[in-house]
């Protein structure tokens, strides 16, 4: 599998494909720092970041897997250029291993040292020995997690400087720089990060300081859009080499910008203070950005997809899906 994928048009197909479009556990106070509480280093996340995600493993995710259809291919398949991205699914793929070790007639689970070990570099591809695995076990639940790097996904957008490239992303990953103008809506918003995130949508990505200074964001209708692409072409990408297979996909990502897609997405492509707070507030009365390795869940079609976030439903109408 490349570290990176081309950009390619969606390819429609007769099933369903679910997506978990996750964000990053607790993060560390020092990128370089992580988690030592299990036999492997997590970078970038603490060690209540990586309990919270194996508790939720256990609690949300596990129960997905078991509900898909028994020909299933799981794929944890994409991540940011941040190392808390990847290690957050490291930590879930793990977790699902151990849970899922007396259940072998029914499952394959493979993380990235598990299909290293498959391959045979001089002569093989990664791609083609999936591939292969996939076809030979028609009646099993093939979880594989190789998460590739969407830099779609990633905090650096074409507004705010370049994104990491894959050979940073293979070597540990972006460095963690704070936006001048993200520090900036959060200060003149006192860190409460869904006055933020409206304020972001509001103001387009564009401020200035009190000082006069301008200050240039990621543009928030860019994101969205960015979300979106990186969600199609990997369901094409993962279509290609697994056909006639149902999917279940994840890919880990950051706050801020999956409550601007999932708005977006959902609001057919309006992106305002109103669908911002509507998603973020699900059934209860008080808005809050999404959580530490919370997820919406996306299911989509030949005929269309839905959203499930918050205990609320969704249809994806906005003008990229709806096409």
């Amino acid at each position: 599998m490349s570290e990176n994928l081309a950009s390619n048009d969606f390819q429609e197909t007769n099933h369903e494909t679910t997506f978990l479009v996750a964000r990053h556990t607790k993060k560390t106070k020092t990128p370089t720092e992580g988690s030592n509480i299990s036999s492997e280093f997590y970078q970038g996340i603490s060690e209540e970041g990586e309990t919270l995600v194996r508790e939720k493993t256990r609690e949300h995710v596990l129960s997905i897997i078991e509900q898909a259809s028994p020909s299933s291919v799981i794929l944890f398949a994409g991540a940011s250029d941040m190392p808390r991205t990847k290690s957050t699914t490291r930590v879930s793929i793990n977790e699902l291993k151990s849970l899922l070790v007396d259940k072998q007639r029914d499952y394959i689970i493979l993380d990235e040292k598990d299909i290293s070990t498959l391959v045979d570099a001089k002569t093989q591809s990664t791609r083609e020995v999936l591939t292969k695995l996939v076809k030979d076990n028609p009646n099993k639940k093939i979880i594989l997690s190789h998460p590739l790097y969407l830099k779609e996904l990633s905090l650096a957008s074409p507004e705010t400087g370049p994104r990491a490239s894959v050979p940073d992303w293979k070597s540990g990953g972006a460095k963690e720089i704070i936006n001048p103008y993200t520090a900036e809506v959060l200060k003149r918003n006192n860190n409460n990060e869904i006055n933020a995130v409206v304020d972001w949508i509001e103001n387009d990505g564009k401020l200035t300081t009190e000082t006069g200074q301008f200050l240039q964001g990621p543009n928030p209708v860019g994101v969205a859009k960015e979300y979106i692409s990186a969600i199609k072409r990997l369901e094409k990408f993962s279509k290609e080499l697994f056909p006639n297979r149902p999917l279940v996909i994840e890919i880990t990502a950051h706050s801020w910008d999956i409550d601007a897609f999932i708005a977006y997405a959902t609001h057919k492509g309006e992106l305002t203070k109103d669908t911002v707070t509507n998603i973020a507030k699900g059934r209860g009365d008080k808005a809050s950005i999404i959580s530490e390795f919370e997820f919406p869940i996306i299911k989509v079609t030949d005929q269309g997809g839905n959203l499930s976030y918050r205990g609320n439903e969704y249809k994806l109408n906005s003008p990229e899906f709806a096409s």
